[in-house]
């Protein structure tokens, strides 16, 4: 009996002794949850104002883009002229007897007789419509250059008066002072009304196509005022 009480009392003291050289830790689980949530919720935030600050420069980037738009369509010019130089990227054309530096580049379409044509197959001395903005007062950068061709007439219709001053039926001719200048008119398709007769001095008005080529006026209609 005295042995079991002095192994009982030795048990009792080794724990006592353990206890206080171990000290059990006691763990706040509250806390670390807590903290976690903490640096969590920061990065969230910091997630969020970062996409927030993205999708406001997007919005900014296309608001400016399309104002820029809407203004250029305003501000687009048009103008014809003639080629007189190309270097590079610049082609220097004669409008209305104004130079300008025309500027283009790869947004910049040109077109001849409906097709799509690089830049550098445009020809000095060719007609072309350019449409841009104005850089400054003589610079333009081109946003579409269509080529044209100029085609002259083969004739031309007119009015003319002025006096009689020969006839010729046989030859089918007359004769009319214009301006103090004679006119020798064909008259092939003549027709002249009944009680109509063509006198020296008789004041005419007359309506001739002219051959620009050969210089020839036939007659298409006569009046005596």
């Amino acid at each position: 009996m005295k042995k079991l009480k002095i192994f009982l009392t030795t048990i009792f003291s080794l724990s006592l002794l353990s206890s206080s050289l171990f000290p059990i830790l006691a763990v706040d689980t509250d806390d670390t949850v807590a903290t976690e949530s903490a640096t969590t919720d920061e990065e969230a935030e910091d997630s969020l104002q970062e996409r927030i600050k993205n999708t406001v420069q997007e919005n900014l980037d296309q608001a400016e883009d399309s104002i820029r738009q809407k203004l250029e369509e305003k501000l687009l010019l048009g103008y014809t002229g003639t080629i007189t130089d190309i270097k590079e990227n610049i082609i220097t054309a004669n409008t209305n007897n104004s130079l300008y530096q025309i500027i283009f580049d790869e947004d910049t379409a040109v077109v001849r007789k409906g097709n799509a044509i690089d830049p550098e197959d445009l020809s000095i001395d060719e007609d072309i419509i350019i449409m841009g903005y104005l850089s400054s007062d003589d610079i333009l950068t081109a946003r579409r250059i269509v080529t044209t061709t100029t085609s002259t007439p083969d004739s031309l219709r007119q009015t003319l008066i002025g006096s009689l001053q020969e006839i010729d039926l046989e030859q089918e001719i007359l004769i009319l002072l214009v301006n103090d200048q004679p006119m020798e008119i064909d008259i092939e398709d003549l027709d002249l009304k009944e009680d109509e007769v063509l006198n020296p001095q008789q004041k005419l008005m007359i309506i001739v196509d002219t051959d620009l080529e050969e210089d020839i006026h036939t007659l298409l209609q006569l009046q005596i005022l």
